[in-house]
């Protein structure tokens, strides 16, 4: 009787090890720093144009994998004219470098690269190559 409790005890341990080594690949893996890569980039992110906010970026990782939104803040005459949404599309990080893309809601076709740079304060500098302002918005993580 008791070799048959010391198995049965051997076999739990490595059930739970096995589970283990299957979760771990799963979830987020550290950087350098040991901070888990994903939750240096998710929240809420706003950039601000004419000093009103402009672009908000917001970023989750709730089925395990980055995905979020982007809203574009249409300013016309130093005024709010309206927002357009866009669901980020194939989000990649690449150590301080979050690259995605998104789809212009006029054209099925054009698609937008998209990057959001870290700078080691903790700062984004967003970057659009086709239809946002030339140059880089500054973002800023909201706590």
């Amino acid at each position: 009787m008791k070799k048959r409790i010391r198995i049965s005890a051997l076999s739990v341990a490595i059930a739970r090890a096995a589970c283990a080594a299957i979760t771990i690949p799963l979830m987020a893996q550290p950087d350098t720093n040991g901070t888990p890569v994903n939750t240096r980039w998710v929240g809420v992110w706003q950039g601000k144009l004419e000093g009103v906010p402009g672009v908000v970026l917001t970023l989750g990782d709730d089925l395990g994998d980055l995905s979020g939104t982007v809203v574009f803040t249409a300013i016309r005459d130093g005024s709010v004219a309206g927002h357009v949404t866009h669901v980020i599309m194939h989000p990649h990080i690449d150590g301080n470098r979050l690259s995605f893309q998104v789809k212009r809601p006029d054209s099925a076709e054009d698609i937008v690269d998209m990057f959001l740079n870290l700078s080691s304060d903790g700062k984004g500098q967003l970057v659009c190559q086709k239809w946002c302002s030339a140059a880089p918005i500054a973002m800023d993580k909201i706590p």
